[in-house]
């Protein structure tokens, strides 16, 4: 029999890989979700000519993900739970004897340089969006604008688009039968005139290709093989004679037909 002193001083070589379960949640995550569009979006808030991050952005806003999707509020407990749990340091692409950030990196980070900056909030809008598009979300919202250009004096003096709400009202249900109370939720910055509709591009998945439509002027058509990837124009509805066109519908949405392998797409008219 070998003493524990002899366990404790013998060696394993072992892959942080194989350590965390196929079924994880995390690895969920990873397959469906691409990542990789957070270094486009916060290039711009750091300086080019410093050399590298002291703390890779990828890293850390995976990082402070966890934070919220588990409920560690607390930053240093959150550097404690990734020091100890090795999903977490798989997820963030750490190896066994990495070091962990600091949280007072990660405080600082979030306190000063993305202190007056939407970035959060952008980034968390194409994580739920990417979930979306993947069915991650479970059950169904209902969004509404908070407008009514009618009482507000119709659109004289281009009022409607300066004295609106910034809210938007939202509804929620698991079966499409029986919905919440609607709720309001400020989505639009004190500065800006009101929150107009909530987003005027519908993505969905078929047949191993993304599909897009868009109100940008037209109703635009687009199809790319990786949601983050190139997109390519199929069409637009007024090229195929329907004579619509950004200046008499919006706001397109695409839908499945019961029971058959056919999509349709609806517009606001």
């Amino acid at each position: 029999l070998r003493s524990n002193q002899e366990k404790q001083q013998s060696y394993e070589f072992v892959s942080i890989e194989d350590l965390v379960p196929a079924d994880h949640m995390l690895r969920k995550i990873d397959k469906y979700i691409d990542f990789t569009f957070i270094d486009e979006k916060v290039r711009h808030l750091y300086a080019q000519d410093n050399g590298r991050p002291a703390i890779d952005p990828l890293v850390l806003f995976k990082m402070i993900f966890l934070g919220y999707f588990y409920g560690i509020r607390s930053e240093r407990q959150l550097e404690r739970e990734v020091q100890t749990n090795l999903a977490y340091r798989w997820f963030l692409g750490l190896g066994l004897t990495d070091r962990v950030p600091d949280h007072t990196t990660i405080s600082w980070n979030r306190r000063t340089r993305f202190k007056v900056t939407s970035v959060f909030q952008d980034i968390f809008d194409e994580i739920v969006l990417q979930a979306i598009t993947h069915r991650m979300v479970g059950g169904r919202v209902l969004m509404a604008t908070d407008l009514s250009i009618y009482h507000r004096g119709g659109w004289q003096e281009s009022q409607a688009t300066v004295t609106g709400s910034h809210s938007i009202i939202i509804w929620e249900s698991s079966d499409l039968v029986n919905w919440s109370e609607p709720r309001m939720v400020e989505v639009a910055p004190k500065e800006a005139g009101c929150a107009w509709a909530i987003i005027d591009t519908t993505i969905i998945k078929a047949g191993g290709m993304y599909y897009r439509a868009s109100g940008d002027g037209q109703i635009t058509i687009e199809s790319s093989e990786r949601l983050m990837g190139e997109w390519k124009v199929i069409s637009t509805l007024e090229s195929l004679g329907l004579e619509l066109t950004g200046k008499n519908v919006e706001g397109p949405e695409f839908f499945k037909f019961n029971g058959e392998e056919k999509w349709g797409l609806l517009v606001d008219q």
